[in-house]
C-alpha cells in the first residue's frame, strides 16, 4: 500500500469567552515535520513545529500516527494550561492589572482564578499550594453562585476565605475570580471596596 501521511486533528479550546481552534497536520517539504497552528477570530496566532526523525514508509506509519497525535495533545494541553504564552497583549495586561491591585498597602500576593480553575499568581509557589488554593476558592464562587440563586439576599460577588494561616479577599467580576491575601489587622469590607474599583476601573 505504500506510505500515507496521517490524518489531521483539530481541537477547541475555550478560554474566557475566546475560542481557540488547534489544528495539528503532518508535512513532508521541504523537511518532514508536523505541525499545530493556533487560530484565533480566523487569524493564525502561533505555530509551533516537530520535526519528525524517522523514514516516510509503510513501516513507520503507525509511529508517526501516534507522534502526531502526541504533539497534537501536548500543544491543546499547554493552550488549556497558559493562554498567554500564545497570547502576546495579553499577559501585559495581566500584570497591569495585577500591579494596579499590588498598589493597595492593606493586601499582598494579588492572584486571578480562571473559569478553568488555573491560578495566574506572579509569585512563585508550590503547585500543591496553588491547587489546593483553586479548589477552595471554586467551591467558594459556587456557595456564592449557590446562596444568589437560591435567596433573596441579592447578588453575591465578593467574599472572604479563611485558609489558614491565611485570610483571601475574593471579589467575582469580568467572568474571573480576583484575589488577595489580606494583611493581619486590615479592614475587610473597606478593602472590598476599594479591590472593586480597582478592578472595575482596569476592565474598561
Amino acid at each position: 500500500m505504500g506510505f500515507i501521511a496521517p490524518a489531521g486533528r483539530t481541537s477547541s479550546v475555550n478560554f474566557e469567552g475566546k475560542i481557540f481552534q488547534v489544528q495539528t497536520e503532518f508535512v513532508t517539504r521541504p523537511n518532514p515535520k508536523v505541525v499545530s497552528s493556533i487560530i484565533l477570530d480566523g487569524k493564525l496566532i502561533h505555530k509551533v513545529e516537530k520535526m519528525w526523525k524517522g523514514k516516510l514508509n509503510e513501516e513507520n506509519q503507525e509511529k508517526l500516527e501516534q507522534f502526531l497525535k502526541k504533539e497534537h495533545e501536548s500543544v491543546t494541553r499547554a493552550l488549556k494550561k497558559n493562554p498567554f504564552d500564545f497570547l502576546s497583549g495579553e499577559e501585559g495586561e495581566f500584570k497591569d492589572q495585577i500591579e494596579k491591585l499590588s498598589l493597595l498597602k492593606e493586601i499582598e500576593n494579588p492572584f486571578i482564578l480562571r473559569y478553568n480553575g488555573s491560578i495566574l499568581y506572579p509569585e512563585k509557589k508550590e503547585d500543591e499550594f496553588l491547587k489546593g488554593l483553586s479548589k477552595i476558592l471554586a467551591q467558594a464562587l459556587r456557595l456564592g453562585q449557590a446562596l444568589t440563586d437560591s435567596s433573596k439576599i441579592g447578588e453575591i460577588r465578593s467574599g472572604v476565605l479563611e485558609y489558614p494561616p491565611h485570610r483571601i479577599i475574593w471579589v467575582y467580576y469580568n467572568e474571573k475570580l480576583w484575589g488577595v491575601f489580606l494583611k493581619k489587622g486590615s479592614p475587610i469590607d473597606d478593602t472590598i471596596k476599594t479591590m472593586g474599583s480597582l478592578i472595575q476601573g482596569s476592565n474598561e
